[in-house]
């Protein structure tokens, strides 16, 4: 199970829509009858309506990496090229000869930079062209003089001075990890692991497990905890890019690391405290005490190794009724792999209640 916790205001702009819809695919509407998969239809969505005929944004944004990534996948999974000549037809709008980047400005020190930086190595390694190699390395440098904390973490941007925030760590370090793959920077590993450690040791509640979303070495900033330099809030989404910035780089990390062992505790930890081990009933208790806004999603699947024979995902009208007081707006299922008990009385509350039940099959994403 998966908990999301996220706006759905009149005023969220379209990409950040569609750039959520790329990171939770299961959310969607799915039929099975469709000839593509939802993820095919969401690329082209993306392809088609983000940036209309200019194909990219005007400037360098992570957001703009973050739905690459997305096409990468969709690539990778259809073998199909159009794709890929999106993501480079997009990327060399910015990438120059010389490696340099248009609107990119490394004295910013800003992670949310170094994110798109994972289709330039994706480009230099399918196509060989030089240019991409360089501009990889740019960002890369970056790095080398970012900012830090006095314990050596990278602070998310020179304006938010002395400040890790979880979403950084997804921002700068998968690219540092591939980078580092891709050139045999081994040594640079070390300082991969360090930054999970050290933001996990900071942002930490020692009663939840979960993770604040930022924390102010200074104790300066307004938000800021006088005494433990914590944000005032846990932000589900933050959390999220923790734990997804973690599962990218063990995929590079060597398996010898001597910090690989404490990074995958530490992902577990990350997931058991937001999944937690109470049941789905008050686990839809705790989401809604952390969303406040409403409007968040369930998400229901199966284990990759659960024992259908004794374990079989359920949801009834006690989950409808629970989700309906913690201002759920959606339920999604996995078809196939979910009981719904009493399916007609489930159905005419959540059509009371206003709450969207999904199904999905995993052969559709």
């Amino acid at each position: 199970m998966n908990l999301n916790c996220w706006s759905t205001t009149p005023s969220m702009k379209t990409s950040k829509f569609l750039l959520c819809l790329l990171l939770l695919v299961g959310a969607a509407s799915i039929s099975t009858a469709q000839e593509k998969s939802v993820s095919e239809q969401m690329a082209s969505t993306a392809m088609t309506s983000l940036w209309r005929d200019a194909g990219a944004p005007p400037r360098w944004t992570y957001e703009y990496g973050v739905v690459l990534k997305g096409l990468e996948g969709v690539w990778l999974s259809t073998g199909d090229g159009h794709y890929f000549s999106f993501i480079q037809k997009g990327l060399d709008n910015f990438v120059n000869a010389d490696g340099t980047i248009r609107t990119y400005n490394a004295a910013d020190y800003n992670l949310d930079n170094i994110n798109t930086g994972r289709s330039l190595l994706l480009l230099y390694k399918v196509t060989g062209q030089d240019k991409y190699r360089k501009a990889a390395a740019v960002l890369r440098e970056q790095l080398s003089t970012h900012p830090r904390t006095s314990d050596g973490g990278f602070w998310h941007k020179k304006i938010y001075p002395s400040q890790m925030w979880l979403d950084g760590l997804y921002m700068a370090e998968p690219f540092y990890a591939e980078y580092s793959a891709t050139f045999h920077d081994d040594a640079a590993f070390d300082d991969i692991a360090k930054q999970f450690v050290l933001m996990e040791r900071h942002s930490r509640d020692e009663k939840t497990g979960l993770l604040y979303h930022g924390w102010d070495e200074s104790k300066q900033q307004r938000w800021a905890d006088k005494a433990t330099g914590h944000s005032p809030n846990f932000w589900d989404r933050a959390m999220g890019w923790y734990a997804m910035s973690l599962v990218d780089v063990l995929d590079y990390l060597p398996a010898n690391h001597p910090k690989r062992a404490e990074l995958i505790a530490i992902l577990n930890r990350d997931v058991i405290a937001v999944e937690a081990l109470e049941g789905t009933n008050a686990m839809i208790e705790r989401a809604g005490s952390l969303c406040k806004v409403g409007g968040w999603t369930l998400i229901k699947v199966a284990n990759k190794h659960q024992d259908m024979r004794m374990d079989v995902p359920t949801i009834g009208t006690v989950t409808i009724e629970k989700l309906a007081a913690a201002r759920a707006g959606c339920v999604v299922l996995e078809a196939g792999k979910t009981v719904i008990l009493e399916k007609q009385k489930v159905l005419e509350l959540a059509e009371r209640y206003k709450i969207a039940i999904v199904g999905f099959e995993a052969k559709n994403l």
